[in-house]
């Protein structure tokens, strides 16, 4: 996987982080495997396929 910058990665985190926050707000129910996922792809550990994968097959 390319190496994110500092600033790119932060931006990431931050927009998961938002994602999850407007989840809770609208009253889904908290998913730790579907919220660990999309904070490892934030951290780049996982390509955005992976976590496509991820969201396809649960």
């Amino acid at each position: 996987m390319g190496e994110l910058v500092n600033n790119e990665r932060e931006e990431h985190r931050r927009a998961v982080e938002e994602v999850i926050h407007s989840g809770r707000l609208e009253g889904f129910p908290d998913d730790a495997d579907w919220n660990a996922m999309m904070r490892r792809y934030a951290n780049g550990e996982l390509e955005l396929d992976d976590l496509q994968r991820y969201a396809d097959e649960t």
